[in-house]
């Protein structure tokens, strides 16, 4: 090594001066040279590598670089290195780069040497990749060689290059086992430069520290663990970490001081319902199988209770070891200090879950469960099977204390007499009846009245519920076949405090009434040997025996441990608050089924409605149209007749003494005058009094129309349940044809003059008829009036009566016309009423379709956190007979 050191350094001439090491190198090399060449065989190349040490020394690299080509013996490789070197200090990178590579190492010394040099080249070129590929070579080949691995960890993180930092300190921490590489891998992970690697990478760097340092494993594991739960390898690791455990036999005598945390915390945040069953319940098992390896003294019952509630929702998921292993913890703990922070904050947690799904517990479980988190009440129930009239007696004594009656918070409370069966009365004290037990600072007592008698000689849930909520309960005797329901009682609530009053025995003579409380008084010292028992009569003065009665009920709170109890009784209606919330949802689901069925048939049935409108509408305007045409066209052709009639009469008024030359003008006159009286007097108004009559049809028409609709409504209203549509027709409508009737036919459009024998005088048509002209029309005027007036009554007036028809008949038939905008105008509304609806169903029960299709695509999203709520609750179960130093935070 001190050869290859010298070489390093570029002292080998220092081995051939020898003793003679105070001389000038130079000198000394120079003379030894000279007698060197005067040998037979020289052996120049030693002198020559030694030289170009002392020029490169000197930094006369040029010199150096021309001896040490002259080098042709062992030392080239050597030497090609110092040429390269030599290259590097000049500056000539390039052809330094060049020597470097055609080094023959022949020793992994001068390999690392080079590698190290090019390194260092590469660095000042910044040719990155290149520098990382050589330097990563030379920790690969010699990572003991000084400063090799120290040159690569600054090298990585100066660039930035975290990837071949982690690496390098992984390889080295599992190579060195110093804690050095550990610490350092510990910062790269603790400020994530490690999130590019899956977790099973790190296994190697698990296995060695179990080996060399447990307190650093519980470190790197921690950051490992805190550093992936922020990333998508969460998982992976915590299966990495399982299957690390799964190969360690794990030393009882080691406290594993930051494991037990990491598993607390994480079992916890699992099963704390952000996840789904899927994709815990492969992890679970295994986390807690080794939570229970790793758990510290405290920790155990939390790590036990929850492997026996896993256990007991997902059977046979866990190893049997770590079952009884959990068991047997639980049985050598002690008991709690904080269940009740515990129960309210998963209480809690439940309420969040469920506001947030938009469902809660029942009104009643949420209040029962808000009362028995406070400890300054006491609830003391009073039973008496028999008969209510105790119970009623028994309440009464207290009404005129000062006490509230009734909660608005219980749904089962009843703002009632005092006899009412499910009555809850509130004593707030202190008041005449006071006692150490109760105080001023506000602890009270509730009676609650239990609503069941021996008619079912069975108690039904509800009642087991309410006594489940109690803290005591004075159960009052009155005659033999009350004792049968108290056992069941004691059989179902074994830890409920039972006092008991003897009641209305007066009725027996003195002997039989002392026999028969000594009886029940042995039956309930064999049964109830803590008990207290008090006989009470009927007949005592109402002040002595409320005295008497509530000396009963402070003999129950003396004997309650509420701390004992009350845990069990939350954890009992949280577990009915799920159970009420699982209910909800199936209630809302089938709500929903329901829900959609019932749009279904109201689509159904407003399609039908449409439908039936249209047909309505269509039917309506088809009856209306043909009476109206019809009338119009009869009005029509016996204008067509009648008027050609009236024209050709006119032929009568024509006589011997009028003036031939103003006859036709006359004559036209009497004719327009005719038609317009006829028009005004008989045509119109008969036309008027069939429109009227048409009318009358229409209304009638109208109104069975809306009568349909009414029955259309009210069919459907019956399916909405309310007054929701109302299908009313425009009547408006009918008015409207009212006023354009009236205006049509009372003289609305006045009638124009007609020309219907202006163009044609007698003297023209007599010319026109005999083709010659017959002297003077003078002499001829009896032939031309006789003329003129066969010529009115047989002319053809068809043509003036189709023109004076037409004046009227116009309007009425634009008013046709308009018939069928103006029916479809009276069934709009009811169209519109019931268009809206049907779309407003479809939207409805498209928008359900959709929620309940999403309720039931992933039914686990709402089930799992109740089950993992119920593992929660039956955890606290466990863990109330278990200590729980961490209980709250935990939870």
């Amino acid at each position: 090594m001190t050869v290859e050191k010298n070489l390093i350094n570029k002292t080998f001439y220092k081995s051939l001066m020898g003793e003679k090491s105070h001389e000038e190198p130079a000198k000394f090399l120079g003379e030894l040279y000279a007698q060197e060449q005067h040998k037979d065989v020289p052996e120049l190349a030693y002198i020559r590598y030694a030289q170009g040490e002392v020029y490169f020394h000197h930094k006369d690299y040029e010199a150096a670089i021309f001896k040490w080509e002259k080098v042709d013996n062992e030392l080239k490789p050597w030497a090609l290195k110092n040429i390269g070197d030599a290259h590097f200090e000049l500056g000539w990178l390039a052809l330094a780069e060049d020597f470097y590579k055609q080094v023959d190492p022949d020793s992994d010394v001068l390999k690392t040497e080079v590698l190290l040099q090019l390194f260092s080249l590469y660095e000042l070129l910044d040719r990155h990749e290149e520098a990382v590929a050589t330097i990563k070579k030379a920790v690969q080949l010699n990572p003991d060689y000084p400063n090799v691995t120290e040159m690569a960890r600054t090298y990585f993180e100066e660039q930035n290059d975290w990837d071949n930092a982690v690496e390098l300190a992984v390889n080295e921490a599992i190579r060195t086992g110093a804690p050095s590489w550990f610490s350092l891998l510990e910062n790269y992970i603790e400020q994530k430069h490690i999130l590019r690697f899956p977790p099973n990478y790190f296994r190697p760097v698990l296995d060695k520290l179990y080996e060399v340092n447990r307190a650093r494993l519980e470190e790197l594991s921690a950051a490992l663990w805190v550093t992936y739960k922020q990333s998508g390898y969460y998982f992976r690791w915590l299966t990495t970490f399982c299957d690390f455990l799964d190969t360690q036999s794990l030393e009882e005598s080691y406290t594993w001081h930051k494991l037990s945390p990491l598993f607390r915390t994480t079992c916890a945040e699992l099963v704390g319902g952000k996840y789904l069953l899927r994709e815990i319940s492969d992890l679970m098992p295994r986390l807690l199988t080794h939570w229970l390896r790793t758990a510290t003294l405290e920790d155990r019952p939390l790590a036990a209770s929850l492997v026996l509630a896993w256990e007991e929702l997902f059977p046979e998921t866990l190893p049997e070891h770590s079952v009884l292993s959990a068991e047997s913890m639980l049985n050598d703990g002690q008991r709690p200090k904080n269940v009740m922070d515990a129960c309210s904050q998963l209480f809690e947690a439940v309420l969040t879950w469920g506001k947030n799904e938009g469902i809660l517990p029942d009104d009643d479980l949420q209040w029962k469960v808000g009362e028995l988190f406070d400890f300054n009440h006491y609830h003391l129930m009073i039973a008496s099977p028999a008969s209510a009239t105790c119970r009623t007696a028994f309440s009464r004594l207290f009404m005129d204390q000062d006490m509230e009656v009734a909660f608005a918070e219980s749904e089962t409370a009843m703002m009632a007499e005092p006899d009412a069966k499910d009555a809850v009365m509130r004593l707030v004290f202190p008041c005449r009846f006071s006692a150490p037990q109760f105080k001023e600072d506000g602890t009270g007592l509730d009676l609650m009245a239990a609503p069941f008698t021996l008619d079912s000689n069975r108690i039904t849930d509800e009642v087991l519920q309410d006594l489940e909520f109690c803290d005591g309960l004075i159960y009052v005797v009155s005659n033999e076949r009350d004792f049968d329901l108290v056992l069941q009682i004691k059989a179902y609530l074994p830890e409920l405090p039972i006092h008991f009053v003897l009641w209305n025995f007066e009725w027996m003579d003195k002997e039989k009434a002392l026999q028969w409380v000594d009886q029940i008084v042995t039956e309930i010292e064999r049964h109830f040997p803590h008990a207290e028992v008090t006989a009470l009569s009927t007949t005592r003065d109402p002040e002595k025996l409320a005295a008497e009665l509530l000396k009963s009920a402070r003999a129950a709170i003396d004997t309650v441990r509420l701390e004992k109890l009350r845990p069990s009784k939350l954890l009992h209606f949280i577990k009915l608050s799920l159970r009420s919330l699982l209910d909800k949802r199936v209630e809302a689901e089938r709500a929903m089924m329901e829900h959609i069925e019932w749009y279904e048939e109201l689509i159904a049935t407003l399609e039908e409605a449409i439908n039936r409108v249209q047909e309505l509408e269509e039917e309506k305007t088809q009856t209306v149209k043909q009476a109206f045409g019809f009338i119009k066209n009869e009005w029509h052709k016996d204008l067509l007749t009648t008027i050609p009639d009236l024209l050709k009469k006119c032929s009568e008024l024509i006589t011997f003494s009028m003036d031939i030359s103003k006859i036709h003008v006359f004559i036209n006159d009497e004719m327009n005058r005719r038609l317009t009286t006829f028009i005004e007097d008989t045509a119109l108004p008969n036309f008027r009094k069939a429109v009227e009559e048409w009318m009358e049809v229409c209304e009638e028409e109208f109104g069975d129309s809306q009568s349909q609709l009414n029955e259309c409504g009210n069919k459907l209203n019956a399916l909405y349940g309310e007054e929701k549509l109302a299908l009313n027709g425009d009547f408006k409508v009918l008015e409207d044809w009212r006023r354009d009737i009236y205006r049509m036919t009372q003289g609305g459009i006045p009638l124009e003059k007609a020309n219907i024998l202006l163009r044609l005088t007698p003297s023209r048509l007599l010319l026109k008829s005999a083709g010659k002209l017959f002297g003077a029309v003078s002499k001829n005027k009896d032939l031309i009036l006789n003329k003129y007036k066969q010529f009115i009554a047989s002319k053809d007036y068809t043509e003036t009566a189709e023109s004076v028809a037409n004046q009227f008949i116009q309007q009425f038939d634009l008013f046709e016309r308009s018939l069928s905008r103006d029916i479809k105008m009276f069934f709009d509304p009811p169209s519109a009423a019931l268009t809206k609806a049907l779309e407003e169903a479809q939207a409805e029960v498209a928008a359900r379709r959709d929620a309940l299709k999403d309720l039931q695509k992933n039914p686990e999203e709402f089930r799992d956190p109740l089950t993992l709520f119920e593992l929660r609750q039956r955890q606290l179960e466990w863990l109330s007979d278990t200590p729980a130093r961490n209980l709250v935070e935990y939870f």
